[in-house]
């Protein structure tokens, strides 16, 4: 229902129908496989369609009774995460989506730099970018790993340290360098368009990236906040510490992969937890989807 309803939203808006990129027919060949998967990640159409499968994950969980406390994303995951605690419709958020798609299309056009993920803590990320004034830290994403956003001459330079240094660092697949200055200019432009948008109080506690805190609750607070956003770090490791304290033990993902649930591990260690996700690589949907309905309900949760 959820799909079919962001498909009639976003209709005229994409170049083929939303269903399409999310459920292509099926590809008898690499070829086919890879352009099938370029055509989905392309930014435009990656976001809106992040966007409809989160949503419509998150209402199968709520048909199923599951209710969280806190919501939390990373990255656009918190525009996400903000519509699940009704600060925003549904609408909207495809909206934002969207323009959002459009803005990181531009920016990529521009050439503005890449991601570099670096198999280390932000600390020891931010020593290894000492003297290097075209690279940021974009996403502290947990003890283990920290992504850089930056020019391409800078990333090749980081790379090189981090050879010498014996630490993993791999380029992502990303048009452009997300969560930093490059992209001043498109967080300012999508700044208007999140302000054209009717935000209210959230019904629930979301903790922000760039923050790493609970917003208060104005929605004042959160359009500014969602404007830095696009050229602000992640804080994501400050984000998942704060609701651990808040008294958060029991984390379920929801959307696509299970990205998250491996990086709240790594951040929570042995503390006491359950991170789960909805989905996984290479296993059937509704069979992941049973296997986080059964760990919930062994781990007490009704």
């Amino acid at each position: 229902e959820e799909l079919d309803r962001a498909e009639a939203l976003l209709a005229g808006k994409l170049p083929r129908p939303l269903g399409s990129y999310l459920y292509p027919p099926s590809a008898f060949d690499d070829a086919q496989r890879t352009a099938n998967e370029q055509a989905l990640a392309d930014a435009t159409v990656a976001q809106p369609a992040i966007a409809a499968a989160s949503l419509a994950m998150l209402r199968v969980l709520r048909r199923l009774g599951l209710k969280a406390d806190f919501a939390a994303g990373h990255s656009f995951g918190e525009y996400v995460a903000l519509t699940s605690a009704e600060a925003i419709d549904s609408a909207s958020l495809y909206n934002i989506a969207l323009r959002r798609g459009e803005l990181i299309a531009a920016a990529a056009a521009k050439g503005q730099g890449g991601m570099v993920a670096v198999a280390a803590a932000p600390s020891v990320a931010k020593q290894l970018l000492a003297g290097l004034m075209d690279a940021w830290i974009a996403n502290e994403n947990s003890p283990q790993q920290t992504v850089v956003a930056g020019t391409d001459a800078a990333l090749t330079t980081l790379v090189e340290r981090c050879q010498q240094q014996k630490l993993r660092a791999a380029r992502l697949p990303v048009s452009c360098g997300f969560h930093s200055p490059l992209v001043a200019d498109a967080a300012t432009a999508l700044g208007e368009v999140l302000a054209a948008q009717n935000w209210s109080t959230p019904r629930q506690t979301v903790f922000a990236n760039t923050t790493g805190q609970a917003y208060t609750g104005s929605s004042s607070e959160i359009v500014e906040q969602l404007t830095k956003h696009l050229s602000s770090p992640v804080r994501f490791q400050d984000e998942i510490e704060a609701l651990y304290a808040a008294g958060a033990r029991t984390f379920v993902e929801v959307g696509p992969h299970n990205v998250l649930t491996g990086l709240i591990g790594n951040i929570l260690g042995d503390r006491p937890h359950v991170a789960l996700a909805t989905d996984m690589r290479g296993r059937s949907g509704l069979v992941q989807l049973a296997h986080t309905i059964g760990q919930l309900l062994v781990h007490g949760v009704d």
